[in-house]
């Protein structure tokens, strides 16, 4: 009996080593896992000029790229082979995301910008009604926002931004250099020459009052529109004359008076009277004309000099009350 189990021992034992290297043999047949690359862009930011695009590399990854833009109104972006091609549309910030076939994604920030800035006019000629100041708006057509302005006198000329406006205020007779800057510190420079006149309005000036069509007064730095509930509208004949404006109880009022037709042209015997909380005024004659008539209504300027100063203003009203 005892030799039977010592016999079974035996075999056990010997069975032992064949496992351990069975066991060894099948370890080494199993692949090895490999982790995946980390996804690194050439750039984490890039700014690009308007109109402009820019290629960026895609330096490591696991292939199988895709990329979008979270703003295409700003930059859009496309895949070739390992680069990344992004298209600068308009100005502003947005970002790119991009991801691989291992599901990692990278986000880049994307500055798309001006290199130049434009403004309405570079060359200013400022009219200045004789004794007052007069401001004159210019457009910035393009940039990258946040402007600032500075005037090389601002005892000629002061100025101010108001959103995509550069608002220059004429204060005396003389020249100035006005620089403008934008948020990346791109300048540009505008010339204004101040010269004194007793013409109230420059042809673009005109131009811009014919374009308007709401009914309203304005005269000195007063304006009265026709939706106003306080004053009574004056259109009619007083003495034979024409006679235009509005009164508050005969208290508070502007009246224009003129003689002849309503057609375009300058008019005869025109005066006026205003009186308004402190300022009372009164002249005879005064330079009158009604620059536009489209059948219903007129639009007119006046102007007159009154201890040397250019008053003047315009309305717009209907031919007939």
């Amino acid at each position: 009996m005892k030799t039977r189990y010592k016999t079974l021992l035996g075999i056990l034992l010997l069975a032992v080593p064949a496992f351990m290297l069975l066991s060894c043999g099948d370890d080494e047949d199993i692949p090895s896992v490999t982790e995946p690359s980390d996804l690194v862009i050439e750039k984490e930011q890039v700014m690009i000029v308007v109109g402009d695009k820019a290629e960026l590399e895609i330096v490591k990854g696991n292939n199988d790229y895709k990329a979008f833009s979270l703003n295409d109104e700003i930059a859009t972006v496309g895949i070739s082979g390992n680069k990344l091609v992004i298209d600068a549309v308009e100005k502003g910030r947005t970002s790119v995301i991009v991801s691989d076939g291992s599901g990692q994604y990278r986000s880049l920030n994307i500055v798309s910008y001006y290199e130049t800035l434009k403004v309405e006019h570079e060359v200013v000629n400022l009219m200045l009604p004789l004794g007052t100041t007069k401001t004159k708006s210019i457009g910035i057509l393009q940039g990258n926002g946040n402007y600032r302005a500075e005037s090389s006198d601002p005892e000629i000329v002061s100025v101010k931004i108001s959103g995509e406006l550069l608002l220059l205020t004429g204060k005396k007779e003389g020249e100035v250099s006005v620089t403008l800057t934008d948020a990346l510190d791109i300048t540009t420079t505008i010339q204004v020459k101040v010269t004194s006149t007793t013409e109230p309005y420059d042809e673009s000036e005109l131009e811009a009052i014919m374009k308007k069509e709401t009914l309203c007064y304005v005269f000195d730095d007063s304006v009265v529109e026709n939706a106003t509930t306080y004053y009574t509208l004056l259109n009619g004949i007083d003495n034979g004359r024409n006679l235009y404006g509005w009164d508050y109880y005969n208290y508070y009022y502007l009246k224009i008076y003129f003689s002849g037709d309503k057609e375009e042209g300058k008019k005869e015997n025109a005066s006026l009277v205003y009186r308004y909380s402190s300022t009372s005024i009164s002249a005879d004659p005064i330079d009158f004309e009604i620059i536009k008539n489209d059948g219903k209504k007129i639009w007119a300027v006046y102007s007159f000099v009154k201890q040397e100063r250019l008053h003047y203003g315009y309305f717009i009203q209907n031919i007939n009350s």
